[in-house]
């Protein structure tokens, strides 16, 4: 057996690095071989055998080695188990025979040149695998932490293995019929399988492109089942376009319920249409685990990264789930057990979290129940999600884009909630400091906590109850409505709108520049002098400035505004180019109704006795309408409750 070695100058640099640790070109001498034939070779017919383990002195790594052969004298390399190819760059060239065996590793990347072949039974392949115009790469087994690209003119057959990604060229001819893909990226290859539908629906075609939205799903020759989706989180959208379907027999599908647990531990690859799996403690599924149609529980055990799920059905109550988690109309509901980052939930799912954990950058175009647990921070509220959070608590950086409503009743939203649009509807719970609405969102605000520093800006903001910290601000075209509730001290308006008819508004209020504030009531006092000669539901302009505004809004709350022209630290202001109007209008309130949500019904009870036991007053708790809030109201308050 003769070998030789050959160094390649490429550039300067490159050339020096070459010099300094060595590009190995690993030359054989005459041999029978058939390169690019159907698998591994037998060693006799190749004029060069290297094995890993065994060879390493003939790959010390460093840098960048390669083998290559000629017709007359081709080379092989196994990598078996223990096995292990260290070179950052390795090339497989013309006339050699790679084959990577259970057990084999190759750390770098790796790529197949043309006249070479490839068999990839088992092993890891810890970079990018480059299939190279010319070659032919066979792979029935192997776990791929990265891309396995096809490129023009090479040839790929795929009866197994695990991918990170596949990556399929015009041009290329790539056959699958086995095989676990996290990301699916190709252009004509030929899916061999059965059990295909488009979007739910059975799909007798003979070629696929994915259009927008749409869920392919199937089973591959071997029995492996797949979800394939461009409406996946940018990271990992497939694109299938011009895949030809080649229909074969498929394994009996097994509908009698799968149970994975320490005495039978190692789960099937995926579930296909009307199966189930419960998984328990001891048991585990492996990465890119794709559920079709079926059924999933997780009551321990783990999940692998990059499950996915189209049309199914799955809880979890125990147990973790990996990183990137992705579901396409299902229903999941998570009442224990933790589920990793980038939880991905699309439109027409429905996610019910009632306890366990789920973490950072949860995102989701889907309906959403929060009422326990914990969601991480970043939830990314998108396009088409619906979001009722009732407890539990969702982390820091939440934010909405595009038509979304979130509805928050109870619990806690963290710190730094953006809504960039849509609706958010506040009833209860309490919304942590620097909440935001921007980017034409509505925002209403009847009940719960509100924290201090609240932005708005270009969006509506209606406040009928709750609480609204301190140091708010309205700029950019913002309207904010005050009806009830109540509004924290240093609030202040630049280039908006504030229009008050009710609740309380705090200290330190602050109008500047090209601000408007309307306030609508039953009676103005300037320096307690009284207004006079107000012509219901007509605007008046006040002009004056470095005097108190004060009165009674249209629900009956007392306010007071020193209507300062210079702004300064502890006192309110309004500048002298802002407008401020006032509006005698109709007391605006429904007796009962003590809450305002607009109904009379047993939630008033708890605020009417809160306002009858402080001997407060509020209209809507003056039942018999004499002006103050007593015993007297009890029973025609009973009688408000006992007509609805």
């Amino acid at each position: 057996m003769n070998q030789s070695l050959r160094v390649s100058i490429v550039s300067s640099w490159v050339g020096w690095l070459i010099a300094c640790f060595g590009v190995f070109v690993l030359q054989s001498s005459p041999g029978l071989a058939q390169v690019n034939g159907p698998g591994p070779s037998p060693g006799s017919g190749f004029g060069t055998v290297f094995n890993l383990p065994g060879d390493e002195a003939s790959f010390p790594g460093f840098l960048s080695e390669s083998i290559v052969g000629t017709a007359d004298s081709p080379t092989q390399l196994n990598v078996s188990e223990g096995g292990v190819i260290e070179s950052f760059f390795f090339d497989v060239e013309q006339e050699s025979e790679l084959n990577i065996f259970e057990g084999g590793a190759v750390r770098g990347l790796l790529s197949a040149g043309s006249d070479s072949e490839v068999n990839i039974i088992g092993g890891m392949l810890g970079g990018d695998v480059d299939a190279l115009s010319g070659s032919l790469v066979n792979v029935s087994g192997g776990d791929f932490d990265d891309a396995l690209e096809a490129r023009a003119g090479s040839i790929v057959n795929i009866s197994g293995g695990n991918f990170g990604e596949l990556v399929a060229e015009p041009g290329s001819a790539v056959i699958i019929s086995g095989g676990i893909f996290g990301q699916f990226c190709v252009d004509g290859v030929e899916l061999a399988g059965g059990e295909f539908r488009l979007n739910g629906e059975d799909f007798s075609g003979g070629t696929i492109s994915l259009g927008a939205n749409d869920v392919f799903t199937g089973t591959l020759s071997n029995g492996s089942p797949f979800v394939f989706t461009d409406a996946g989180s940018i990271r990992f959208a497939d694109t299938l376009a011009n895949v030809t379907l080649t229909a074969v027999d498929l394994p009996a599908n097994n509908l009698v319920p799968i149970v994975i647990d320490d005495s039978n531990p190692d789960g099937p690859t995926g579930l296909r249409t009307g199966q189930t799996l419960t998984l328990r403690d001891g048991g585990s599924l492996g990465c890119s685990f794709a559920a079709a149609e079926a059924t999933l529980n997780v009551e321990a055990g783990s999940v692998g990264d990059s499950l996915n799920a189209a049309f199914s059905s799955l809880t979890i109550s125990g147990g973790t789930v990996g990183d990137d988690f992705e579901v396409f109309s299902s229903d999941v509901t998570i009442n224990g057990g933790t589920v990793g980052d980038d939880f991905f939930a699309d439109l027409g799912s429905a996610i019910t979290i009632t306890d366990g954990a789920v973490g950072d950058r949860f995102a989701s175009n889907a309906l959403v129940d929060i009422s326990g647990g914990t969601v991480g921070s970043s939830f990314r509220i998108n396009s088409g999600s619906v979001v009722n959070i009732s407890g539990g608590i969702v982390g820091s950086g939440a934010f909405t884009s595009g038509n979304t409503q979130v509805n928050i009743s109870g619990g806690t939203v963290g710190f730094a909630f953006r809504a960039n649009s849509g609706e958010v509807n506040i009833s209860g719970g309490i919304v942590e400091g620097s909440f935001t609405a921007a980017s034409q969102s509505e925002i209403n605000i009847s009940g719960g906590i509100v924290g201090d520093n609240f932005f708005a800006g270009d969006s509506v903001v209606n406040i009928s109850g709750g609480i609204v910290g301190d140091s708010g601000r309205a700029t950019l075209n913002a309207q904010v409505n005050i009806t009830g509730g109540s509004l924290g001290d240093d609030f202040s308006v630049f280039d908006s709108e504030v229009n008050i008819s009710g609740g309380t508004v705090g200290d330190n209020f602050d109008a500047g520049l090209r601000s408007v504030i309307n306030i609508t009531g039953r009676e103005f006092f300037i320096d307690g002098v009284e207004i006079n000669g107000l012509v219901l539901d007509e605007p008046l302009t006040i002009t004056d400035r470095n005097v108190t505004l004060s009165g009674l809004l249209a629900d009956g709350q007392p306010f007071s505004f020193d209507l300062n022209a210079v702004n300064t630290a502890g006192n309110d202001s309004l500048d002298p180019e802002a407008t401020l109007t006032v509006t005698l209008g109709s007391p605006v309130f429904m007796l009962g109704d003590v809450n305002r949500d607009d109904a009379v019904n047993f939630l008033d009870i708890t605020p009417f006795i809160e306002v009858l036991s402080n001997n407060g007053f509020q209209l809507e708790a003056d039942v018999d309408q004499n002006e103050v809030v007593n015993f007297f109201d009890i029973p025609h308050f009973i009688e408000l409750l006992s007509g609805q």
